[in-house]
């Protein structure tokens, strides 16, 4: 485990000691968990996450789903949502900004199908699968209410 001995210079910046650098250095790199691709799916700690999104069904508000993500995912590239990049690029007069949650009450079968545009949105799948009608009209919703273009064309 990595001390975390480090001095704080002048200017404020931070400089971690010799022993801080070696550890680092010396860590065993060849941790297949360490090779994963940056996920939702992660444990919070561990992606580093700085977005939460609370999914509540309309059927029934007291049950939530919580996904911890990153806003450059959801926001930059070509599978990006056109929603949370307006959202996140408002700085001020929107409590989401100042509490990093979003809150959304969906339709059972948008809920359902929420995490699978995730995956979509990280590139942890190619192409959506159309395996019943149900979920293609889900994902169809969700592109249209996110307003992620390249989903919406599948």
């Amino acid at each position: 485990m990595l001390s975390q001995e480090r001095t704080q210079t002048a200017s404020g910046n931070f400089l971690f000691d010799e022993e801080f650098l070696d550890e680092a250095r010396n860590e065993n790199t060849n941790d297949p968990e360490e090779d994963e691709p940056l996920s939702w799916r992660l444990d919070n700690s561990d992606s580093l996450s700085d977005w939460t999104i609370v999914i509540v069904r309309k059927s029934d508000a007291s049950n939530t789903v919580t996904y911890h993500v990153h806003k450059n995912i959801l926001a930059i590239g070509p599978r990006k949502s056109e929603y949370f990049t307006r959202l996140f690029k408002i700085d001020k007069g929107v409590s989401e900004s100042t509490t990093s949650t979003s809150t959304i009450t969906l339709e059972d079968s948008a809920v359902d199908a929420f995490p699978i545009m995730l995956d979509y949105m990280y590139f942890l799948i190619d192409n959506v699968e159309d395996d019943s009608t149900v979920e293609a009209t889900a994902l169809r919703y969700l592109s249209r209410y996110f307003i992620i273009r390249k989903l919406y064309e599948h």
